[in-house]
Order: structure tokens, then C-alpha cells, then sequence
């Protein structure tokens, strides 16, 4: 919060929304609060509206599914809207993780 300076978290809130491209990565990973998936969650359905402007890359070691059964409705919500086939590309890597993580 000290970093922000003379800005509030709304101000950050709205950059993240309106940057031309925003890389979140390793999502799913952070300690999430049900504040923090509601910020996310607006920030995300912000940018969703705007998707062809504004594209986000997600990168995490959850699936789809593993987020969309999630007991935060915020991260189903998020799932939702990375389920939209018209608009979102899914990639997956074969790579093996150098942490022998499956």
C-alpha cells in the first residue's frame, strides 16, 4: 500500500483496467481474500468487456476447471468469463516442471 503514493487502490485498480495489455502471472497462486478475487474479478470483467482493445494474458498451474469449482465466487466468476471460447485462446504447456510438479 506505501508504494501506491498519493494514489488509492481504485487508481490502480483503473490502470490495470484501461492498460493496452495486462500479463497476470501465476494466477491462482497468490493469498487470495475475498477482497482481493473481488478486485480481480472487476478488473478482469473490465478488460473482458474492452477484449479486443485491451488483451490480458493469464499464465497459472490451475486448469479452468480446478478455478471454476473454486468456494470463491469471484474466482468461478473469473473462470466464466476465461471460459468465453469466442473470445479467450487457451494454451497449454507439455513442458515438465523444473520443480517436478505434475
Amino acid at each position: 500500500y506505501e508504494s501506491l503514493g498519493n494514489h488509492t487502490l481504485g487508481d490502480l485498480e483503473n490502470e490495470l483496467a484501461s492498460a493496452p495489455i495486462l500479463l497476470m502471472d501465476d494466477f491462482g497462486a497468490e493469498h487470495g481474500t475475498d477482497y482481493l478475487y473481488a478486485t480481480l474479478y472487476r478488473i478482469i470483467n473490465n478488460r473482458y468487456d474492452r477484449s479486443i482493445l485491451a488483451p490480458t494474458v493469464f499464465t497459472s498451474n490451475f486448469t479452468y476447471n480446478e478455478l471454476a469449482v473454486s468456494t470463491n465466487n469471484n474466482l468461478k466468476r473469473i473462470a466464466s468469463r476465461l471460459s468465453d471460447g469466442g473470445l479467450v485462446t487457451h494454451l497449454t504447456s507439455i513442458q515438465i516442471d523444473y520443480r517436478g510438479i505434475k
